[in-house]
């Protein structure tokens, strides 16, 4: 049995998380950031996990705005985040 869960990636160039071993990632976006008032974006991590696995893994996580450099070849692409009430777009890569 598994379940979904999220989880908060910092909003940084590389960030690491602290997931359950074999987490599936779906996706990564913004969730109320707006509606909470929060001027600082942050994303949402949601993977499907199984609740009985014990074990974590850190899993790393590249932000990059468009335009930006990007230094890492061994990038998995997971989601674009459009900021309009910013307007501004970041790709999101799990570094494997």
């Amino acid at each position: 049995m598994k379940r979904v869960y999220k989880y908060k990636l910092a909003f940084v160039d590389l960030s690491t998380l602290e997931l359950p071993k074999g987490a599936e990632i779906l996706t990564i976006n913004e969730q109320n950031r707006s509606v909470q008032g929060n001027i600082d974006p942050y994303f949402m991590v949601w993977a499907l996990v199984d609740p009985a696995v014990v074990k974590t893994e850190k899993r790393q996580f590249r932000i990059a705005g468009t335009g930006h450099t990007i230094f890492e070849s061994n990038l998995h692409f997971i989601n674009t985040v459009f900021l309009d009430d910013v307007n501004q777009v970041y790709h999101i890569f799990e570094v494997k």
